[in-house]
């Protein structure tokens, strides 16, 4: 089945896609499932490089990110340059806070010595409304990424090549997956 991405202003097909494949789907999987094992294994100092890169790289390419909103969701280019750069503090406030927030909690207890452990415990995947397609993934991905989690989302019917720029910011530019990786699989997987 052909998706297509209608630009509401104009009515114009702006770019068709093809919905994944079960088989597709499968490999996907398989693949953020493998990269969740070597990337449980990076540190703070090196997620936090990324993440900042993402953030720099969302506030270099707000304007860009602006216009592919407005062309796929009418959203105006101020709003599409706001949320650009929302993104951008919401990549840097995960990088400065994550290793904070997720510290062991030594607690009370009878036992000599009680805490609580925060560890990343698979790949997790969103599913979520797309009115703001960046901010949506962003705003799971950040603090999903610094806990070591390796993050999944799918992509709105509404705003289909939306997801290429995310991609690019996060995976290209900011998050490879790491050398050891088995699997060509980024943080956030798309299909173009």
């Amino acid at each position: 089945m052909a998706i297509e991405s209608v630009n509401p202003y104009t009515g114009r097909t702006e770019r068709k896609f093809d919905a994944f494949s079960w088989a597709e789907t499968e490999h996907i999987l398989a693949d953020a499932h493998a990269a969740f094992a070597t990337w449980r294994t990076t540190d703070f100092a090196h997620r936090t490089q990324l993440m900042h890169r993402a953030a720099e790289l969302l506030r270099e390419r707000a304007d860009e990110l602006a216009r592919l909103m407005a062309v796929e969701m009418g959203k105006p280019l101020a709003d599409g340059r706001a949320e650009a750069n929302k993104c951008a503090l919401c990549c840097d406030f995960y990088a400065d806070r994550a290793a904070e927030f997720l510290a062991d909690e030594f607690i009370e207890t009878e036992a000599q010595r009680s805490f609580i452990a925060y560890e990343p415990l698979g790949a997790v995947l969103a599913v979520m409304p797309w009115n703001f397609p960046f901010w949506q993934v962003v705003r799971f991905a950040a603090p999903a990424l610094m806990a070591a989690t390796w993050a999944c989302s799918s992509t709105p019917l509404t705003c289909r090549s939306a997801r290429w720029p995310s991609k690019k910011s996060f995976t290209t530019r900011a998050f490879r997956p790491p050398r050891s990786a088995r699997c060509s699989s980024a943080p956030i997987w798309w299909k173009n």
